[in-house]
């Protein structure tokens, strides 16, 4: 029986192990598609501030204008791989925060192809850094319990056995 619950106890910390692993490759991809890696900031104006549902996504359907380099640019992405249809509630918040007129911060790169891309907020969301942080936490947390609990708590059991009661067996073999 001590056998099975061991085997038992090794399968499910490998398994939160794993489970932690992966959450961490997700959050890390997830950082590396939102991250938006930019050259310069300048001042722009927000122009529209609507929600947008297209299909498949939803977006806060932002407009705002800036310029770079003396040429007027439009742009319309609040972050990289923002939000999809399941976080109707994010855009909102999103477009409140934002009326037309408002200056903002916009953040841009100039490509290979002289094509300037930008975006209002450059940084990764919270639920990404969660789960790229709080995977290696997990998967660190399980081992370091198992290890703790499974493998070192009988070794240091009988230490404490032989310490504790030990002399005592000495003691009532000296009387005898």
């Amino acid at each position: 029986m001590k056998v099975i619950l061991h085997l038992l106890i090794l399968a499910t910390t490998i398994a939160v192990a794993f489970l932690g692993f992966r959450a961490w490759q997700w959050g890390l991809d997830l950082v590396q598609s939102q991250t938006f890696y930019y050259d310069a900031v300048t001042e722009g104006e927000i122009t529209r501030s609507k929600v947008d549902d297209s299909g498949d996504h939803l977006s806060p359907g932002l407009r705002y204008v800036f310029e770079v380099n003396d040429h007027t640019v439009e742009g319309s992405r609040y972050r990289i791989n923002l939000i999809e249809k399941k976080e109707y509630s994010d855009a909102r918040e999103i477009v409140k925060s934002f009326e037309p007129g408002d200056k903002v911060n916009v953040y841009y790169r100039v490509d290979g192809n002289g094509e300037v891309l930008s975006v209002l907020n450059p940084h990764a969301s919270f639920l990404a850094h969660l789960l790229y942080v709080g995977g290696l936490c997990v998967s660190f947390s399980i081992i370091t319990f198992y290890l703790a609990v499974v493998i070192l708590r009988p070794i240091m059991l009988s230490r404490v056995w032989r310490f504790v009661f030990g002399s005592k067996e000495k003691e009532s073999k000296e009387r005898r």
